[in-house]
């Protein structure tokens, strides 16, 4: 029972929060119809930006130098594709190079394994193992991953990923060209102050994922580097494709680097047999703490102040509505998101602040029982 009947103070503010509430899920929901229709062009612009904020002050650097504005962003722009097609180019040819070298070691490690199964103490029929590839072969056909649907389907998305390429390889050249004019711009449509708050929201946001995706990139370069040379020792092909696959893991956070280290001891499975294999589980295990317990705290630090929580909702949410792109641009998007709550809403900045000063006074508090520790063991 609500004291005073249901004309109460109470039910009044209840009644206009949940109205609130209601408000902001369906304008979320409708920026989210939208977003799902518009999907191709707004990841292509939103990755634009991402790269843009990593390449647009290398292009101010070369500016001060004395390069006019538009060919220095040519430069920039240019010489990042002409490095990724250089690295591109390197990888696929050692894939085809080593592509009949690793067929035939696969093949005689899966005769091995076959001619293990028909042995004690599995005793397969070696007839059944033979008739297992026709039986494959079969399901594929019926399965309809070769149909007609399925290939348009592929070509559609062909279609949308070369258009969305277009889109983001235009939108990060003027980025390059013109990233610093871009706070103006704002100042100039909407006013200095409101234009203010957005362009501080804006060069934090633009600083913190500059600062995250370099972080990134140097924990997945020193993992690449790591797992690519133990692999080399190993004998394992394509260990530098496989390094350069752990470098771009990295930037999936939780799960790329995983995947990565999956991959690696397939190959070597396949390829070297189970004891190299198991070797490489271990070096990509130790590698792994390597990164979590030194290379993330020492190199990102707290670029995007997100809890481990928020990092795996943010990872589950970009990949429903995103897929694989979704996952990529999830961590930047959720630490965008939490700068622009701060600026926008005082009451999360209170919330900041009254995180860093228990975190700062609990630090405090395990500083002082270390040193009380020390001191009672020297007396």
């Amino acid at each position: 029972m609500i004291p005073g009947g249901a004309d109460t103070p109470f039910l009044e503010t209840a009644g206009v929060v949940s109205l609130r509430i209601l408000a902001v899920s369906a304008v979320a929901y409708i920026g989210y119809l939208g977003f799902v229709q518009v999907r191709s062009v707004a990841l292509a612009i939103i990755t634009a930006l991402l790269i843009g904020s990593v390449l647009q002050p290398l292009t101010v650097r070369v500016r001060a130098m004395g390069v006019p504005r538009t060919l220095a962003a040519a430069l920039v722009f240019v010489g990042s594709i002409l490095l990724l097609f250089l690295a591109a180019t390197f990888v696929v040819g050692q894939v085809v190079a080593e592509a009949p070298e690793i067929s035939d070691r696969a093949t005689e490690a899966l005769d091995d394994f076959s001619e293990r199964l028909t042995e004690a103490p599995f005793n397969i029929e070696s007839e059944r193992l033979d008739n297992l590839g026709e039986e494959f072969n079969d399901l594929v056909s019926n399965s309809g991953l070769l149909s007609a649907d399925v290939a348009a389907s592929v070509g559609g998305f062909a279609t949308n990923a070369f258009s969305g390429l277009f889109i983001a390889l235009t939108v990060l050249f003027f980025i390059c060209k013109d990233g610093d004019r871009f706070p103006a711009y704002v100042s100039a449509l909407i006013g200095d102050a409101r234009g203010e708050r957005i362009n501080r929201a804006g060069a934090e946001i633009w600083g913190t994922t500059a600062s995250y995706l370099r972080g990134v990139g140097l924990t997945g370069l020193v993992d690449g580097i790591l797992i690519g040379i133990a692999l080399a020792i190993l004998g394992v092909p394509l260990y530098v494709p496989l390094a350069l696959l752990t470098f771009l893991g990295a930037f999936i956070p939780v799960v790329g680097a995983t995947l990565a280290g999956v991959l690696a001891a397939a190959v070597a499975l396949a390829t070297n047999g189970p004891t190299t294999a198991l070797i490489v589980v271990g070096i990509v295990l130790a590698v792994q703490q390597l990164e979590g317990n030194f290379l993330a705290p020492l190199l990102l630090g707290r670029a995007v102040q997100l809890h481990p929580v928020t990092i795996l909702l943010s990872l589950a949410v970009g990949a429903t509505v995103a897929g694989i792109w979704g996952a990529l641009l999830s961590v930047p998007a959720a630490a965008a998101i939490r700068i622009a709550l701060g600026e926008f809403v005082p009451g999360l900045q209170r919330v900041d602040e009254l995180d860093d000063r228990i975190t700062a006074e609990l630090e405090d508090h395990v500083g002082s029982d270390s040193s009380r520790e020390s001191a009672a063991d020297e007396t």
